[in-house]
């Protein structure tokens, strides 16, 4: 069965809610993937999101993932002490095998993601991570 989960949050100029997180859980492609919206996320509502994707992965086993910040405005290094001793364990529980990262045009998130992927890499060796510069490059190199 496949899972989509959406987090809102309100934005100033508007009178309807943001999407500033999706996560889509796909069975037949063995993929989930983990989209962030929206400019200036707070680290509460990154930490929100985190808690959706460990949701949905709850039981899941998946072999490819995607992580889209290309939209992401978040200043996260604060967070990746957490991502790594809550998040990580949760994820070695999928069966991931490779992990496609789009990266942040923001400079503060993009350092925070660089971060990310050496710790990444350090706790997974045995998974594959790369970074890219769009959604399409990252899902064709998954498949």
């Amino acid at each position: 069965m496949d899972i989509t989960k959406t987090l809102y949050t309100q934005v100033a100029d508007s009178d309807q809610p943001f999407p500033y997180c999706q996560v889509h859980f796909w069975k037949q492609k063995s993929q989930m993937d983990f989209i962030w919206k929206g400019k200036d996320i707070s680290t509460t509502e990154m930490r929100e999101g985190q808690y959706l994707s460990l949701e949905v992965m709850n039981g899941q086993h998946f072999q490819f993932m995607l992580i889209d910040l290309a939209e992401f405005n978040c200043n996260w290094v604060s967070e990746l002490e957490w991502i790594k001793e809550m998040w990580f364990p949760e994820l070695s529980k999928t069966g991931v095998k490779k992990v496609g990262v789009v990266m942040p045009e923001n400079l503060f998130s993009q350092i925070a993601t660089e971060q990310f992927a050496a710790s990444f890499k350090s706790v997974f060796p045995e998974v594959q991570l790369s970074l890219f510069t769009s959604r399409i490059k990252a899902g064709l190199w998954l498949v």
